[in-house]
């Protein structure tokens, strides 16, 4: 294995990925498509072995995508359970540094991934972190010999990337940041990241795709913005509270 080092890519298909975002699916295939192809340079750039871990009705795809990886199938539990059975697949041929990125936002810069190896590199239990935007995390960097302990994290919440670095303190692993960035979490980021696309390279390099995403979820949009206002102007009776842009039916 080159350098002992693994970019561990868990993510769906691209499809199924756009489908899971509410997004147009001919325009998020291609984004996410991009995705994909961004971090298979990126690991041949770090000289590291790219893994995929997808669910099984993603992996054929995948292979297609990216016929150099090797893909494996994620186990069926939580999602900390998939999380650690991941970096086991990963750690199992005998790499010493793993870093598991999504597939849903642009790859890290080149520079935020060399700095991540040659911090793990440089210790014998360490975890490297990229925060993301909404409290979360985009990349997840750990030794073989860090602990892991996953099922202790609330998944689910807005201080994931604070909850991990409260574990690297308790069990005094060498702890690195790397530079805080976004990822896609459903259609109603889409018009943010385009905007910030002007000034972040990660995401200006997808520039194109996130407009072609607006346009298209404008188009789709209109006719049911009427519609709601044609039904609206014929009731005076409240419908309920508004739902956040990203939350789920």
């Amino acid at each position: 294995m080159p350098n002992g080092r693994t970019i561990l890519l868990f993510t769906r298909a691209p499809e199924a990925e756009a489908r899971a975002k509410g997004l147009p699916i001919a325009e998020g295939t291609r984004l996410f498509t991009g995705f994909l192809k961004g971090w298979r340079q990126r690991a041949a750039d770090a000289g590291a072995e790219l893994l995929v871990v997808t669910p099984a009705s993603s992996g054929n795809t995948l292979a297609r995508l990216l016929p150099d990886a090797h893909i494996a199938t994620q186990v069926v539990g939580s999602f900390a359970e998939r999380l650690e059975s991941a970096f086991a697949s990963a750690f199992a041929p005998g790499a010493h540094s793993v870093l598991m990125v999504g597939g849903d936002g642009p790859p890290l810069d080149n520079a935020d991934i060399r700095d991540a190896f040659l911090h793990l590199e440089s210790h014998d239990r360490a975890l490297v972190l990229a925060p993301a935007s909404d409290g979360g995390v985009n990349a997840i960097g750990l030794t073989a010999d860090a602990e892991r302990r996953f099922g202790a994290i609330a998944w689910h919440s807005s201080d994931v990337c604070r909850q991990l670095q409260v574990e690297a303190v308790q069990f005094n692993l060498a702890l690195l940041l790397t530079t805080p960035g976004h990822d896609l979490d459903c259609a109603a980021n889409v018009a943010t990241l385009y905007r910030l696309s002007r000034k972040e390279s990660g995401w200006g390099a997808f520039r194109w795709l996130l407009q072609s995403l607006l346009l298209v979820s404008r188009a789709i949009a209109a006719p049911v913005t009427l519609a709601v206002s044609q039904f609206a102007s014929h009731t005076r009776s409240t419908r309920g509270p508004p739902v956040s842009p990203c939350q789920s039916a």
